[in-house]
């Protein structure tokens, strides 16, 4: 993602000389490895779904957001410019006393100092 790789474990075990680097799968002459090439199949899916899902979620896009989308941790989504604008508006119209407070004690401390 973004020039960024990242490994990712699947638990899965193959002798280096049935798997063919070129294809990235492994020979399929026995079940057991035509098990494991659904299976990376599948993961491979899971990868992309996992990634749209993100998008989806205007979360932060990341190799690290990625990886813990994949291992099941939660997706924070990530704020846009105008809900932190809304954000901050909305505190700072209910904040006038505390504004009016700091900027007394700001006074005073300047004040003082001088």
């Amino acid at each position: 993602m973004n020039g960024q790789k990242a490994e990712i474990s699947t638990n899965r075990n193959i002798d280096p000389q049935q798997w063919l680097a070129s294809k990235q799968c492994a020979k399929t002459s026995i079940p057991l490895h035509k098990e494991l090439n659904q299976f990376r199949d599948s993961f491979k899916t899971k990868i992309y779904q996992t990634y749209s899902r993100l998008q989806m979620a205007d979360a932060t896009l990341s190799i690290i957001s990625l990886k813990e989308a994949l291992n099941g941790n939660r997706i924070d989504r990530q704020k846009g410019l105008i809900s932190v604008t809304e954000e901050h508006n909305h505190q700072f119209e209910n904040s006038w006393e505390l504004i009016f407070l700091l900027a007394a004690i700001r006074t005073i401390k300047l004040h003082s100092v001088t």
